[in-house]
């Protein structure tokens, strides 16, 4: 039973290395024929049932839960104990969904929910029910389970198990087809709305619909596994994760995505993610329910709830309910499981009949390998290497031409799209993988020989499928130029959706211009290569493009227009294509790019980062200044002066998107919110100017050098000061320095205490970051007795800390300190045993001199490179 807002989506995955596109969560059609289903083997033995042949409910079974608050999903219904919402009968259990008959009532439905807690609970076995579902628009049945007892905390992380659910069952859809999926999920993980599920669903044979009949649906539940089952029948298969590993005991990734679990460890009370078989090796208890309504039910086939399907009462109908035991081993339930042919295996297009649900665990923290700065893996080049250009089609073909072109370029790969459904890659054979931890960019060149109208161009990095960075959307290259890409692997990984592994990479590019529109697209593709951090020669990285022909994403056109002065026009220019015109023949009013559906964050863009755009000036009055900026919303707004005195012909401005940020609002106070940009392109002449633009963009600078600040002149994000400060002796303000803006001046008078940064808020996960990243930071030390050192740590909750002794010996003068970022973490904490954790840091940046000692600190900041 769904505990959360639920929307059926379908998502589209579309695999490299010959695999095939595949839908999740979509209807399942077999044909029974080809695999003939077992009945399950003697060795299950019956230890607990409800036959509902007597004329009551059986209250040392089952209890009603009596209440009105929408099962966690905006149900409809107030669940009574009252007889016309549940009774037996006739040999069978009846649920009954019906409209509500009080006058003002707090649900417009009531029905029932028995639960079995405390009175028959189970840890593995074999789960039976026999039932006949309800139908309609809004209809929402269940017989699922929970734990018994929440030893790894609320829903959630002690796991929930859905023996089957329907929704809206005999709703038929615009193509003529009756609803008639059952499903079967696992929900786990983290705590809402991060919580986590993976299931399926299945469609009977021959169109035969829950409703019509009694059916018999199961689940096999043993130590790291569960199967479920309609008329024993096996149509999905869920495991525990497995993590891949070395000899030594080194993770590496994953080689099964299966379930996981998070809870806070017993000895140091962290919050930790387990690959075992936690949630699932408790006790549970059954429930059955008959919802009417919710998120699900109603965002899914005709939307809402459809009174006419209950004004006369939706029943849900349990002939019976059966719990079996296996005697084969009944400490992990295993040795009596009903299996077939494909249960372990995932279903593709050429093996649809496999069972095999990926679950949704995370990637396990894997340690970074040091590479040498600016060390460059070749993929592809002139000289042949182990990897192999190739291509997948769903339909039609890519044809791969190998061209010497001479000059810069030499020897490139060529591929023709004679598809609209394909993506070429360079992979390497069947079973090799390279582990690409410790570097830091994919890069590659390409030139497009004929765009044909593609609508975007997609990248992507694959692990072996299913393992994969996912689609990362990347600026479209232009027709007839080389453009050169660098990507951040880090971005890769945190792509939504990715399970990128960087120790597993079997096809480190995989591209293609967007699914659905690609036929005749004609690029070659040179210089395709992974790069560690440091100079690399690599060109600008072109991070988001706002316009050129058109605007991207979710952007639109708007402007701020008073008094009717501002008018702006797409049109098309020349070699240019389309181009904005914009003409305003008044004082007041501008014109904008608007992305408040979508907002940008642009806070942890490098150093160096720009907004760049062409411009063309028309005409201006004489006097008239052009204002560009960054807008938040007002007065939330950073601008700055653009030189706008060239007539009548393009230019490129640039414009340092620190220091635009930095330049607050000339007409009220305020300052953009790097966090949140909603319009990321305004202009704004002060009276009567026209004026074009051209590709308009923000780009990064080619190092692949991160900066993350903590404190410059004030603190970053959700970070705080605060200090452990037991006896008194530690003081810290923030101070104003000549030439450096605010500095932090901390004293400490006596020996115990430290100041820090906290940033419990909103802790750092610093595990990803690359193997040659650093903690930085400009110090001034004032004044310190003798004797005194200085620790600097990283801290993620006591005695979980890891410490550094920094030279403070120089008095006086500013000082860079840089500490690599490995190094700090592998240091222990000098004071008791303990490690900081990388996915947990809540303070970032820890100050703590053993005596009496005066400092101050700038610049704090972590480089990721």
């Amino acid at each position: 039973m769904i505990k959360v807002a639920k929307k059926i989506t379908q998502l589209c995955i579309i695999a490299t290395a010959s695999s095939l596109m595949a839908c999740g969560d979509v209807e399942t059609k077999t044909d029974l024929t080809v695999i003939d289903p077992q009945q399950p083997v003697t060795d299950w033995q019956l230890v607990w049932s409800d036959e509902f042949d007597g004329t009551e409910i059986q209250t040392n079974n089952w209890t009603h839960e009596v209440n009105c608050t929408g099962g966690g999903n905006n149900e409809k219904q107030c669940y009574t104990e009252n007889a016309e919402n549940s009774f037996v009968s006739d040999g069978t259990l009846k649920l009954v969904a019906l409209p509500a008959v009080d006058e003002n009532p707090v649900q417009p439905y009531t029905s029932a929910r028995i639960i079995s807690k405390n009175k028959a609970d189970f840890k593995y076995g074999r789960f039976e029910v026999k039932a006949k579902m309800p139908f309609g628009q809004g209809s929402f049945p269940a017989f699922w389970m929970m734990p018994t007892d929440e030893v790894y905390g609320g829903w959630p992380h002690s796991g929930e198990i859905d023996i089957v659910e329907t929704v809206n069952l005999k709703v038929v859809n615009e193509e003529g087809i009756a609803e008639n999926n059952i499903h079967g999920t696992l929900h786990y993980g983290e705590s809402w709305p991060d919580n986590a599920r993976s299931g399926k669903s299945y469609s009977l044979p021959d169109a035969v619909n829950p409703a019509d009949d009694f059916h018999v649906y199961a689940i096999e539940w043993q130590e790291g596994e569960i199967r479920w089952y309609v008329d024993n029948y096996l149509y999905a298969t869920q495991r525990k994760s497995e993590l891949k590993t070395k000899a030594d005991g080194e993770v590496l990734g994953l080689n099964h995505r299966g379930w996981f679990a998070e809870y806070y460890d017993a000895v140091t009370g962290d919050l930790t993610t387990y690959w075992d078989n936690a949630p699932y090796d408790q006790q549970f208890f059954m429930i059955l329910n008959n919802a009417v309504g919710g998120d699900w039910a109603e965002n899914t086939n005709n939307m809402n709830v459809d009174p006419t399907a209950f004004e006369n009462g939706q029943t849900f109908e349990i002939d019976y309910i059966r719990v079996y035991e296996c005697i084969q081993n009944t400490d992990t339930g295993k040795g009596c499981e009903t299996v077939r042919g494909g249960y372990d295996q995932e279903a593709t297009e050429d093996y649809p009949e496999g069972a095999l649900v990926l679950g949704a665990a995370p990637n396990p923290p894997v340690a970074a390998i040091p590479v040498a700065p600016g060390a460059i893996f070749d993929v592809f080049s002139d000289t042949d290497t182990d990897f192999v250009a190739g291509h997948y089609a769903a339909s039609g073909e890519i044809a791969i031409e190998e061209l010497d072109l001479g000059g810069d370029h030499g020897i490139v790969k060529q591929f023709t799209f004679n598809t609209d459904e394909g993506l070429g890659y360079f992979q390497l054979a069947p079973g090799d993988v390279e582990d690409f931890r410790g570097y830091a960019t994919l890069e590659f060149d390409i030139f497009v020989v004929n765009d044909n109208g593609a609508d975007g161009f997609v990248i992507k990095m694959d692990c072996v499928h299913p393992c994969s960075s996912g689609d990362y959307a990347i600026d479209k290259p232009a027709q007839g130029v080389w453009t050169s890409y660098s990507i951040l692997l880090a971005d890769l990984v945190a792509t939504p959706g990715s399970t990128l592994e960087l120790s597993n990479v079997n096809t480190p590019l995989a591209f293609f211009p967007t699914w659905g529109n690609q036929k005749d697209f004609v690029a070659q593709i040179d210089n395709v290569r992974i790069v560690a951090a440091g100079e690399s020669g690599s060109g600008t990285k072109v991070v988001t493009m706002l316009y050129d022909d058109a605007v991207t994403g979710d952007i639109v056109f708007n402007s701020y227009n008073p008094d009717g002065f501002v008018a702006a026009t797409e049109m098309a220019e020349g070699d240019r294509g389309n181009v904005i015109e914009v003409v305003k023949t008044g004082a007041t009013g501008n014109w904008y790019l608007e992305s408040s559906a979508a907002p940008f964050d642009i806070s942890l863009y490098p150093a160096g980062s720009e907004l760049v755009f062409d411009m063309f000036v028309v005409s201006a009055d004489a006097g008239v200044e052009l204002y560009i900026k960054l807008d938040s919303g007002w007065p939330n707004v950073s601008d700055v002066i653009v030189d706008s005195s060239m007539l009548g012909e393009w230019q490129e401005v640039r414009i340092n998107l620190q220091t635009l940020l930095a330049d607050g609002n000339a007409f009220e106070t305020g300052f953009a919110d790097a966090t949140n940009i909603v319009n990321p392109f305004v202009m704004e002449p002060t009276g009567i100017m026209t004026v074009k633009f051209d590709n308009i963009r923000y780009e990064t600078p080619g190092s692949s050098e991160v900066d993350i600040a903590l404190y410059d002149d004030a603190v970053t994000g959700n970070i705080t000061f605060n200090s452990y400060n037991p006896d008194g002796f530690v003081v810290a303000n923030e101070i104003a320095e000549v030439d450096r803006g605010n500095v932090i001046e901390v004293v400490k008078t006596g020996g115990t205490g430290n100041w820090y940064l906290d940033s419990s808020a909103a802790p750092f996960d610093i595990s990803g970051y690359g193997v040659f990243s650093e903690l930085v930071f400009d110090m001034y030390v004032v004044s310190a007795d003798a004797g005194v050192e200085l620790y600097i740590k990283l801290d993620s909750g006591w005695p979980n800390v890891s410490d550094v002794v920094v030279d403070s010996s120089a008095l006086g003068e500013w000082q860079e300190v840089r500490i690599n970022l490995q190094t700090l973490l592998a240091d222990g904490n000098a004071f008791e045993n303990g490690f900081a954790d990388a996915t947990n840091i809540i303070n970032p940046f820890v100050m703590e001199p053993t005596g009496i000692m005066t400092v101050k600190f700038d610049n704090i900041r972590y480089v990721n490179k």
